[in-house]
Protein backbone atom coordinates (compact mmCIF):
# COMPACT_ATOMS: atom_id res chain seq x y z
CA UNK A 1 0.00 0.00 0.00
CA UNK A 2 1.77 3.24 -1.16
CA UNK A 3 0.92 5.98 1.39
CA UNK A 4 0.71 9.94 1.45
CA UNK A 5 2.33 11.37 4.34
CA UNK A 6 0.92 14.61 5.27
CA UNK A 7 3.24 16.10 7.79
CA UNK A 8 1.70 19.26 8.30
CA UNK A 9 -1.88 18.85 7.87
CA UNK A 10 -4.11 21.54 7.04
CA UNK A 11 -7.09 22.02 9.48
CA UNK A 12 -9.27 20.73 7.07
CA UNK A 13 -7.26 17.33 7.00
CA UNK A 14 -7.51 17.58 10.85
CA UNK A 15 -11.18 17.70 11.04
CA UNK A 16 -11.33 14.89 8.52
CA UNK A 17 -9.20 13.31 10.58
CA UNK A 18 -11.09 13.51 13.51
CA UNK A 19 -14.27 12.26 11.88
CA UNK A 20 -12.55 9.35 10.08
CA UNK A 21 -11.64 8.27 14.18
CA UNK A 22 -15.64 8.57 15.13
CA UNK A 23 -16.50 6.44 12.00
CA UNK A 24 -14.05 4.25 12.91
CA UNK A 25 -12.57 3.71 16.46
CA UNK A 26 -14.22 4.18 19.95
CA UNK A 27 -11.36 3.85 21.68
CA UNK A 28 -9.24 7.21 20.85
CA UNK A 29 -11.42 9.83 21.96
CA UNK A 30 -8.45 11.91 23.28
CA UNK A 31 -6.68 12.25 19.85
CA UNK A 32 -10.20 12.67 17.81
CA UNK A 33 -11.50 15.28 20.37
CA UNK A 34 -7.69 17.26 20.03
CA UNK A 35 -7.77 17.16 16.27
CA UNK A 36 -10.91 18.74 16.43
CA UNK A 37 -9.69 21.44 18.76
CA UNK A 38 -6.73 22.11 16.77
CA UNK A 39 -9.13 22.53 13.72
CA UNK A 40 -12.02 24.51 15.36
CA UNK A 41 -9.31 27.55 16.87
CA UNK A 42 -6.91 26.99 13.86
CA UNK A 43 -4.25 25.74 16.05
CA UNK A 44 -0.90 24.69 13.94
CA UNK A 45 0.57 21.55 16.28
CA UNK A 46 4.12 22.57 15.53
CA UNK A 47 3.53 26.45 16.81
CA UNK A 48 2.53 24.49 20.11
CA UNK A 49 5.59 22.24 20.74
CA UNK A 50 4.20 19.59 18.85
CA UNK A 51 3.26 17.30 16.07
CA UNK A 52 0.97 15.46 13.97
CA UNK A 53 1.23 13.21 10.92
CA UNK A 54 -1.58 12.09 9.03
CA UNK A 55 -1.86 8.75 6.36
CA UNK A 56 -3.93 8.38 3.66
CA UNK A 57 -3.95 5.87 0.55
CA UNK A 58 -5.71 7.32 -2.60
CA UNK A 59 -7.17 9.90 -0.36
CA UNK A 60 -8.40 7.92 2.41
CA UNK A 61 -7.01 8.58 6.06
CA UNK A 62 -5.50 5.53 7.25
CA UNK A 63 -4.23 6.48 10.23
CA UNK A 64 -3.00 9.39 12.37
CA UNK A 65 -0.53 10.21 15.16
CA UNK A 66 0.11 13.06 17.40
CA UNK A 67 2.60 14.19 19.79
CA UNK A 68 1.99 16.48 22.24
CA UNK A 69 3.90 19.46 23.07
CA UNK A 70 6.93 19.17 24.57
CA UNK A 71 6.58 15.06 24.24
CA UNK A 72 4.21 14.67 27.14
CA UNK A 73 1.99 12.40 24.92
CA UNK A 74 1.74 10.33 22.02
CA UNK A 75 -1.35 8.91 20.59
CA UNK A 76 -1.92 6.92 17.63
CA UNK A 77 -4.46 5.07 15.59
CA UNK A 78 -3.67 3.28 12.59
CA UNK A 79 -5.09 0.76 10.26
CA UNK A 80 -2.47 -1.72 10.03
CA UNK A 81 1.34 -2.57 11.45
CA UNK A 82 2.45 -0.92 8.43
CA UNK A 83 0.99 2.33 8.30
CA UNK A 84 1.85 1.89 12.25
CA UNK A 85 5.00 2.02 11.86
CA UNK A 86 5.64 4.57 9.00
CA UNK A 87 3.74 7.49 11.27
CA UNK A 88 5.89 6.53 14.21
CA UNK A 89 8.88 6.95 11.76
CA UNK A 90 7.48 9.48 10.27
CA UNK A 91 8.00 11.64 13.67
CA UNK A 92 11.73 10.96 14.11
CA UNK A 93 11.25 11.43 18.11
CA UNK A 94 14.16 13.15 19.33
CA UNK A 95 13.19 12.75 23.06
CA UNK A 96 10.89 9.76 25.03
CA UNK A 97 7.04 10.54 25.04
CA UNK A 98 5.98 10.36 28.70
CA UNK A 99 2.60 8.62 28.46
CA UNK A 100 1.61 6.88 25.22
CA UNK A 101 -1.83 6.04 24.35
CA UNK A 102 -3.99 4.10 21.87
CA UNK A 103 -6.28 1.14 21.00
CA UNK A 104 -5.65 -1.99 21.71
CA UNK A 105 -5.61 -3.02 17.90
CA UNK A 106 -2.61 -0.70 17.41
CA UNK A 107 -0.81 -2.13 20.53
CA UNK A 108 1.04 -4.95 19.33
CA UNK A 109 2.29 -3.04 15.81
CA UNK A 110 3.60 0.03 18.30
CA UNK A 111 4.77 -1.74 21.53
CA UNK A 112 7.95 -3.07 20.01
CA UNK A 113 8.62 0.09 18.31
CA UNK A 114 8.65 1.87 21.45
CA UNK A 115 10.61 -0.70 23.33
CA UNK A 116 13.39 -0.60 20.95
CA UNK A 117 13.74 3.11 21.62
CA UNK A 118 12.85 3.71 24.92
CA UNK A 119 12.16 1.96 28.77
CA UNK A 120 8.75 0.62 29.90
CA UNK A 121 8.25 2.14 32.90
CA UNK A 122 4.46 0.90 33.45
CA UNK A 123 1.60 -0.20 30.94
CA UNK A 124 -2.20 -1.22 31.50
CA UNK A 125 -4.95 -2.20 29.01
CA UNK A 126 -8.58 -1.33 29.29
CA UNK A 127 -11.66 -2.51 28.43
CA UNK A 128 -13.80 0.49 26.79
CA UNK A 129 -17.57 0.43 27.48
CA UNK A 130 -20.59 2.19 26.00
CA UNK A 131 -23.92 2.78 27.48
CA UNK A 132 -27.07 3.98 25.40
CA UNK A 133 -30.22 3.65 27.58
CA UNK A 134 -30.37 5.71 31.32
CA UNK A 135 -30.01 3.24 34.47
CA UNK A 136 -32.77 3.45 36.88
CA UNK A 137 -32.71 4.25 40.58
CA UNK A 138 -30.03 7.07 40.52
CA UNK A 139 -29.61 9.65 43.00
CA UNK A 140 -26.95 12.25 43.34
CA UNK A 141 -26.40 16.33 42.63
CA UNK A 142 -24.29 18.45 40.82
CA UNK A 143 -21.12 19.51 42.95
CA UNK A 144 -21.04 23.24 43.77
CA UNK A 145 -18.52 25.54 45.40
CA UNK A 146 -19.41 24.66 49.20
CA UNK A 147 -18.02 21.24 48.35
CA UNK A 148 -14.73 22.01 47.72
CA UNK A 149 -12.80 20.71 50.87
CA UNK A 150 -14.25 17.62 49.89
CA UNK A 151 -13.44 17.59 46.26
CA UNK A 152 -9.84 18.04 47.50
CA UNK A 153 -10.15 15.26 49.57
CA UNK A 154 -11.54 13.26 46.68
CA UNK A 155 -8.78 14.30 44.34
CA UNK A 156 -5.64 13.81 46.64
CA UNK A 157 -7.27 10.26 47.74
CA UNK A 158 -8.27 9.01 44.02
CA UNK A 159 -4.60 9.94 43.23
CA UNK A 160 -3.38 8.38 46.47
CA UNK A 161 -5.22 5.15 45.15
CA UNK A 162 -4.95 4.81 41.18
CA UNK A 163 -1.39 6.57 40.78
CA UNK A 164 -2.81 9.23 38.64
CA UNK A 165 -4.97 12.52 38.54
CA UNK A 166 -4.06 15.78 39.80
CA UNK A 167 -4.60 16.72 43.27
CA UNK A 168 -4.77 20.79 42.43
CA UNK A 169 -7.47 20.67 40.38
CA UNK A 170 -9.12 24.01 39.79
CA UNK A 171 -12.68 23.42 40.60
CA UNK A 172 -14.31 26.42 39.53
CA UNK A 173 -14.39 26.13 36.05
CA UNK A 174 -15.89 22.51 36.81
CA UNK A 175 -18.19 23.11 38.91
CA UNK A 176 -19.64 26.29 36.96
CA UNK A 177 -20.06 23.47 33.94
CA UNK A 178 -21.61 20.91 35.60
CA UNK A 179 -18.78 18.29 35.40
CA UNK A 180 -18.75 17.27 38.75
CA UNK A 181 -21.48 14.52 40.58
CA UNK A 182 -21.35 13.64 43.87
CA UNK A 183 -23.76 11.30 46.30
CA UNK A 184 -24.52 12.04 49.71
CA UNK A 185 -25.34 9.65 52.50
CA UNK A 186 -25.76 10.79 56.38
CA UNK A 187 -25.32 14.10 55.13
CA UNK A 188 -21.52 13.05 53.65
CA UNK A 189 -20.22 13.23 50.69
CA UNK A 190 -19.11 9.30 50.05
CA UNK A 191 -19.05 9.04 46.48
CA UNK A 192 -17.80 11.37 43.17
CA UNK A 193 -17.51 11.37 39.56
CA UNK A 194 -16.59 13.53 37.29
CA UNK A 195 -17.01 13.94 32.90
CA UNK A 196 -14.35 14.42 30.25
CA UNK A 197 -14.90 16.45 27.53
CA UNK A 198 -17.45 15.58 24.79
CA UNK A 199 -17.11 14.05 21.36
CA UNK A 200 -20.09 14.64 18.72
CA UNK A 201 -21.23 10.60 19.49
CA UNK A 202 -19.84 10.47 23.18
CA UNK A 203 -20.21 12.08 26.58
CA UNK A 204 -17.48 10.62 29.13
CA UNK A 205 -17.16 9.21 32.22
CA UNK A 206 -14.29 10.01 34.32
CA UNK A 207 -12.65 9.07 37.38
CA UNK A 208 -15.46 7.30 39.34
CA UNK A 209 -14.45 7.28 43.68
CA UNK A 210 -16.18 6.27 46.66
CA UNK A 211 -14.64 6.80 50.20
CA UNK A 212 -13.14 2.93 51.04
CA UNK A 213 -15.84 2.75 54.00
CA UNK A 214 -18.95 3.58 51.49
CA UNK A 215 -18.30 0.85 49.45
CA UNK A 216 -20.03 -2.19 48.43
CA UNK A 217 -22.98 -0.52 50.00
CA UNK A 218 -24.77 0.80 46.59
CA UNK A 219 -23.66 4.16 46.68
CA UNK A 220 -21.53 3.97 43.45
CA UNK A 221 -24.32 2.14 41.05
CA UNK A 222 -26.89 4.61 42.43
CA UNK A 223 -24.64 7.99 41.73
CA UNK A 224 -22.92 6.49 38.20
CA UNK A 225 -26.94 6.07 37.41
CA UNK A 226 -27.61 9.66 38.00
CA UNK A 227 -24.98 10.92 35.97
CA UNK A 228 -25.00 8.29 32.98
CA UNK A 229 -28.90 9.76 33.01
CA UNK A 230 -27.73 12.87 33.20
CA UNK A 231 -25.06 12.82 29.95
CA UNK A 232 -27.52 10.88 27.97
CA UNK A 233 -29.76 14.11 27.51
CA UNK A 234 -26.84 15.63 25.79
CA UNK A 235 -25.18 13.11 24.10
CA UNK A 236 -26.61 9.52 22.21
CA UNK A 237 -24.33 7.69 24.15
CA UNK A 238 -21.66 7.22 27.47
CA UNK A 239 -18.29 6.11 27.15
CA UNK A 240 -15.80 5.25 29.46
CA UNK A 241 -12.64 3.24 30.80
CA UNK A 242 -11.96 0.03 32.72
CA UNK A 243 -8.81 -1.88 33.52
CA UNK A 244 -9.90 -5.34 31.69
CA UNK A 245 -8.76 -6.93 35.25
CA UNK A 246 -10.76 -4.65 37.03
CA UNK A 247 -14.05 -7.50 37.33
CA UNK A 248 -16.11 -5.61 40.36
CA UNK A 249 -15.48 -2.71 38.12
CA UNK A 250 -17.10 -4.20 35.16
CA UNK A 251 -20.03 -5.77 36.68
CA UNK A 252 -21.08 -2.45 38.24
CA UNK A 253 -20.92 -1.20 34.74
CA UNK A 254 -22.73 -3.84 32.95
CA UNK A 255 -25.29 -3.92 35.78
CA UNK A 256 -25.86 0.10 34.71
CA UNK A 257 -26.75 -1.30 30.95
CA UNK A 258 -22.98 -0.75 30.00
CA UNK A 259 -21.41 -3.04 27.18
CA UNK A 260 -17.59 -3.17 25.56
CA UNK A 261 -16.88 -1.69 22.81
CA UNK A 262 -13.01 -2.51 22.08
CA UNK A 263 -9.97 -2.04 24.36
CA UNK A 264 -7.15 0.31 24.90
CA UNK A 265 -3.68 0.69 25.83
CA UNK A 266 -1.89 3.06 28.27
CA UNK A 267 1.87 3.06 28.69
CA UNK A 268 4.51 5.25 30.19
CA UNK A 269 8.16 5.50 28.87
CA UNK A 270 11.38 6.93 30.54
CA UNK A 271 15.07 7.42 28.34
CA UNK A 272 16.88 4.07 28.21
CA UNK A 273 19.83 3.52 30.47
CA UNK A 274 23.00 4.77 28.88
CA UNK A 275 25.54 1.58 29.42
CA UNK A 276 28.75 1.95 30.50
Amino acid sequence: MKLDIDKQPSFPSLQQAADWLAATCHETLDLQQTLRHLAKHQIIPQEAGGQVVIARHQDQIKGVILLRPHNAELLIEAGNASITTTLFKTLALQDCPRRVFTSGQVKPWLKPLLLDNFALVREHDQLVMTCQRPPSNGQGRWATQHDRSTLDRYAQAYLAERGSGNPFLDWTPLLEQKRVAVLEECDRIVSFVKRGRHTPQYARVLAPFTFPEYRRKGCAYKLLAFFVGELLRERSAVHLFVDDDNFPAIALYQSLGFQPAGHCYTAYFEEKAVEQ
